[in-house]
């Protein structure tokens, strides 16, 4: 029954910008580890945008070094990719720093969308962590948090109602990229002209 923290980092994208940046994206988390008792901090969720241009190797160094302080203090998390960290070549350096198996050795790590040994559908897709949960309980809550891509493609709609179903006596917290615009609501144009793309307003009514 005591209060609990889970903590959101929005669009770190200008941290990863030069290595005096990163020290302030690297000050956020190493206050998440220095904080996690006295605000009994349970999950962090990053809501994409991870990076500026998506395709610079040193960007992903800087914010791969950041993130890697929530794993060594212990912090579970989820990440995400945003439109910016497409890249050149559709998220490959995300696929590269962040795919399932610098995950997987972690119990709170659920799985990925096209993982072959999680149990659920994967629609004939394999998304590496693109599209990803984490499972963890607090207290007498249990917990599933489904992390999707932007503006998530039906498959990646399917695989989390999925989700929802095998898990549905969890509470559920979905995170995307760009889900409300600056006034709050919901866009219903995809953010990025992609093929096969959803806007949020169908995602939310899925």
């Amino acid at each position: 029954d005591d209060p609990f923290t889970i903590v959101l980092l929005p669009d770190t994208q200008n941290y990863s910008l030069s290595d005096n940046a990163a020290r302030l994206f690297e000050d956020q988390t190493n206050w998440i580890v220095q904080q996690q008792f006295n605000l009994n901090i349970q999950f962090v969720s990053h809501l994409g945008d991870i990076t500026e241009h998506g395709s610079i190797e040193e960007e992903w160094r800087r914010v791969d070094q950041a993130l890697n302080i929530l794993e060594q203090g212990g912090i579970r998390y989820g990440v995400i990719p945003g439109n910016h960290d497409i890249g050149g070549e559709n998220y490959a350096d995300y696929d590269r720093y962040f795919p399932p198996s610098r995950y997987q050795q972690y119990e709170w790590y659920g799985g990925y969308l096209g993982d072959p040994e999680d149990g659920i559908p994967d629609f004939g897709v394999n998304q590496q962590n693109k599209d990803n949960y984490q499972l963890f309980s607090v207290g007498k809550w249990d917990f599933i948090f489904i992390n999707l891509q932007i503006d998530p493609p039906q498959y990646a709609i399917d695989w989390a109602n999925s989700l929802l179903q095998t898990y549905s006596k969890r509470l559920a917290v979905i995170t995307t990229h760009a889900f409300l615009n600056a006034i709050g609501t919901r866009p219903e144009s995809p953010y990025i002209n992609r093929p096969g793309q959803n806007s949020a307003e169908y995602v939310w009514q899925q």
